[in-house]
């Protein structure tokens, strides 16, 4: 659905308000034109879209200035009821109550909450409520109307008809209808209802709005739209073949998410101080669960909305829980912890830390990338949401980080898990009767180390015993700017434990090599190497051939050793340059100018044969004699003090001898004796001339 064409209005910094619409429908220029008053402004601003939709040109300030009276002092402009209370009066304080005052949730559902507001709600409620009393029949027809389609007209049309509903609470909203051409979803619909008659009646308890009617007569919406089905679980064998093409940091996360049932935002909020093992010798641990990461929250500070990358709360009251952690996935956070939590040089374990690394940042973020890394690596490995069945077969698509969430829920209810002790497991609501208020969670553990004990015993015969899948993805290149710094221990240590694989150690008996490492190995630079590859001078592939590799191209590794071996003993341009302290320019002018051979190299210059570095070196040799005994013309004329043309004509004139020889570049020399015997001879002359004068 395209985007609801609107009008801005917003303050002006002279004190009035700011009114612009596109120039035309699609267009990003925009006419702006400014009011003393916020009426004229909305005004303006309604009538010019209606123009826009209608292919009219857009009206002149001047036609709402004299037909909407300026507002009284202190008047926004905001639709104001028979009470003398305005709708953005009673939404205003709705909010201050729902979420300053008494907050249940965080920051983040308030900016939610604020924007359907601004999206659905204030625009029917301003038109409603005009004429003092809201009635059933329009109340009941938008209510029907949230779960379908039309909703997006009808609340633009709101907003055309009726320019004060433009700017509600102070916040411009982001203005779009359902999310999927059937409406929104029952559930979303209710939850808009919700909000709407918590709003009514709080304009009835402060603001003296009128109902006509009992809200709760009117039934909830329902809609076409149908509910999302169901897949089989993501098997623990599916995932470990997700996480070859993830690096180790994403292998955490997977495995944290699939095992343990976390919401991604919890598993990114979980610290190292989270992690308590049990000491009975079984390997298992605890995790506390009691914060958010991975993404950036909004939360309420000190009355006002601020942005942080955690969140000192979980979603619910009730995901607050401890865990249990079998074996197989404590060892997993071992090894984390060492290599990425643990200082190298002191031993000492920064409790602080978050326990997945932060990749671009430290303590922040990933969330994205993980999402990125799941449909990479489902795609890679041909791995759908499906649900199976002897009769018929429907796929849902690439799995999500909330299916691996789902996946683990499923498997503890179909293991016939307590219900209670599966939703303590999960974060869920522990129950619906009375008692559930009263149950604490059992100090013992007993029944979660159950649990934890079941999945150890799945995990060691589905996973082969380990949770560190062998994979080719680092997680410490130029992308993880966190981690790249100590790129080159975390690497050692992760391929040390066989967790990082280099393409080599796929194959023994031939391996591979990046083009990385065959550039470190021939002292060449990688776009040089690449060259060479895509030439067909090594014996190449796409380096995406191996599972977790997302780019550039693999080398067997005989190829760039027989190149060392050649290049070891091979003479360019260069390595005689440095040689002869002539500049490898010159050597080639030489070798151009005497026809020497040469022998192309492929890639970093020409390699020299034998009887050419030898010329070469004669040719240096007769250069440095002729330097020992001779001058150029240019050296003779700066000694002299004189022109070149002057030494020419010494020359001519047999003031000046040259050597017979000339160099290897075609320069005649001349004698030392010679220029050395006529600047005597001028500085004797000049000698004798001032003593004369004297």
């Amino acid at each position: 659905m395209a985007r609801p064409l609107t009008g801005s209005v917003v303050p002006d910094d002279r004190g009035g308000w700011r009114a612009s619409v596109p120039r035309a429908r699609g267009s990003r220029e925009r006419v702006m034109h400014r009011f003393v008053a916020r009426a004229q402004a909305l005004a303006w601003c309604a009538l010019a879209v209606d123009a826009l939709l209608a292919g009219r040109p857009l009206p002149a300030a001047s036609l709402v200035t004299p037909a909407v009276p300026v507002p009284a002092a202190g008047h926004d402009g905001s639709t104001r009821l028979p009470s003398g209370m305005s709708v953005q009066d009673v939404i205003d304080d709705f909010l201050h109550e729902t979420f300053d005052l008494f907050p249940t949730t965080g920051g983040t559902r308030e900016e939610g909450v604020r924007g359907q507001i601004i999206n659905y709600l204030a625009p029917f409620v301003e038109v409603e409520l005009a004429d003092g009393t809201l009635q059933r029949a329009p109340y009941r027809d938008f209510v029907a109307a949230l779960t379908s389609p039309a909703i997006a007209d009808i609340v633009t049309g709101y907003r055309t008809r009726h320019a004060g509903s433009a700017r509600v609470i102070g916040v411009e909203g982001r203005r779009r209808g359902p999310r999927t051409p059937e409406g929104n979803s029952a559930a979303y619909a209710g939850n808009l209802r919700q909000i709407l008659d918590r709003i009514l009646r709080h304009g009835v308890a402060i603001g003296g709005w009128s109902i006509g009617f009992d809200l709760d007569s009117v039934p909830n919406p329902v809609s076409s739209r149908q509910p999302k089905q169901k897949a089989d679980p993501i098997t623990y064998q599916e995932t470990a073949r997700m996480a070859r093409h993830m690096h180790a940091v994403h292998q955490l996360a997977l495995w944290m998410l699939r095992i343990l049932g976390l919401r991604i935002s919890e598993a990114y909020g979980v610290l190292v101080r989270d992690v308590i093992r049990l000491g009975d010798g079984s390997g298992r641990g605890l995790l506390l669960v009691d914060s958010q990461g991975g993404r950036t929250f909004t939360e309420r500070v000190a009355g006002a909305l601020v942005k942080a990358t955690t969140a000192e709360r979980t979603k619910t009251p009730q995901s607050v829980r401890v865990i249990g952690v079998p074996a197989l996935l404590m060892a997993l956070f071992d090894v984390v912890i060492a290599i990425f939590h643990t200082d190298p040089d002191t031993g000492r374990i920064n409790l602080d830390a978050r326990l997945i690394p932060g990749l671009a940042s430290d303590n922040a973020g990933g969330q994205a990338s993980l999402r990125n890394a799941f449909k990479r690596s489902a795609t890679a490995e041909g791995i759908t949401r499906a649900r199976r069945t002897a009769f018929f077969e429907k796929v849902f698509g690439a799995p999500t980080p909330h299916d691996m969430r789902s996946s683990a829920i499923t498997e503890l209810a179909w293991a016939d898990v307590p219900e209670l002790l599966r939703k303590r497991y999960a974060g869920h609501v522990a129950g619906s009767d009375v008692h559930a208020g009263y149950v604490a969670d059992d100090s013992r553990l007993v029944g979660l180390l159950q649990v934890t004990d079941q999945l150890d015993a799945q995990l060691m015969a589905d996973v082969a015993g380990t949770l560190q899948v062998p994979t080719t993805v680092r997680c410490t290149t130029g992308a993880q700017k966190a981690l790249v710094a100590d790129g080159e221990r975390i690497d050692a240590d992760l391929r040390a434990l066989g967790w990082l694989l280099t393409p080599g150690d796929e194959d023994r008996d031939d391996p591979w090599v990046t083009t990385g490492e065959a550039a470190a190995l021939l002292d060449r630079s990688v776009t040089t190497v690449n060259r060479q590859a895509r030439a067909g001078e090594f014996d190449s592939r796409p380096a995406r051939a191996i599972g977790g590799m997302t780019g550039g191209r693999l080398i067997r590794l005989a190829d760039v050793l027989a190149a060392d071996a050649r290049q070891s003993g091979m003479v360019t341009y260069q390595t005689l340059a440095d040689e002869l302290h002539i500049s490898s320019h010159r050597l080639r002018n030489w070798v151009q100018r005497f026809g020497m051979a040469t022998e192309a190299d492929g890639v970093r210059g020409i390699r020299l044969p034998d009887s050419t570095v030898a010329e070469l070196r004669r040719l240096a040799a007769v250069e440095v004699r002729l330097r020992e005994v001779g001058m150029t013309d240019a050296q003779a004329a700066t000694a002299l003090g004189v022109t070149s043309r002057t030494v020419g004509v010494w020359v001519d004139k047999g003031v000046l001898q040259r050597l017979p020889e000339s160099g290897p570049d075609g320069r005649a020399y001349l004698t030392r004796s010679s220029v050395h015997r006529e600047a005597e001879s001028r500085r004797a002359r000049r000698s004798g001339s001032r003593r004369g004068q004297a």
